[in-house]
């Protein structure tokens, strides 16, 4: 490992029956389902060699579990942090993805939701802005250092964006499967992806 660089590997949640409904879960504390759980425990082993000195998750049950099937038996403890959140949905959580896919052709009403905060919806800038806040703060904290992060998709897919990897639009729902990862260096400027695991961009 480079000298002065955070090795963090960004973790999305193992699968949700509202995951595999299609349903929109956002803040809605949904817990991992039996799949779920197994997903999480097939990328432990995925990840078996890798010694990870600190493990974040969100607040939520689905990614604190997720985090912590991970990271059993290395006695490491989880710390949970609001900034890793999914983003809140407002009056859309609960209905299904289709719900908001059939208005996406709609720029007017796309903006209004995504940028506008209608209806409860986190705006996008705020979710990139506090996805920062949060890796800025333990890249400081965890130089030379390996540390396993467990988020949600919506926080995956804005950091992408943010950092070039692929635009929004090019990452639909389902294109960062659960359990998926990604092996970034940091510096808590700049963000390279060493790999990444279980995400399509088209």
């Amino acid at each position: 490992m480079k000298k002065n660089l955070c090795i963090i590997y960004l973790v999305r949640h193992g699968e949700t029956d509202w995951n595999l409904k299609g349903i929109i879960q956002g803040n809605t504390d949904i817990p991992l389902n039996k799949n779920g759980r197994i997903q999480a425990k097939e990328l432990k082993k995925k990840l078996a060699k890798v010694i990870f000195d600190k493990v974040y998750s969100s607040d939520m049950k689905r990614a604190k579990e997720t985090a912590e099937i991970i990271v059993e038996g290395s006695g490491l403890s989880v710390d949970t942090d609001v900034l890793l959140r999914e983003r809140s949905f407002g009056k859309f959580e609960g209905k299904h993805f289709s719900f908001i896919s059939k208005f996406e052709q709609d720029k007017k009403f796309r903006d209004k939701v995504f940028h506008g905060g209608y209806g409860g919806v986190e705006p996008i800038k705020s979710i990139k802005e506090r996805i920062f806040k949060f890796l800025k703060n333990i890249v400081k904290q965890n130089i030379n250092k390996q540390v396993l992060v467990v988020t949600h998709g919506g926080v995956i897919r804005n950091f992408l964006n943010e950092i070039g990897f692929a635009y929004n639009r090019l990452l639909p729902v389902g294109s960062i499967a659960n359990s998926s990862y990604l092996k970034i260096r940091a510096d808590g400027k700049r963000y390279a992806i060493d790999e990444f695991s279980g995400i399509e961009a088209g």
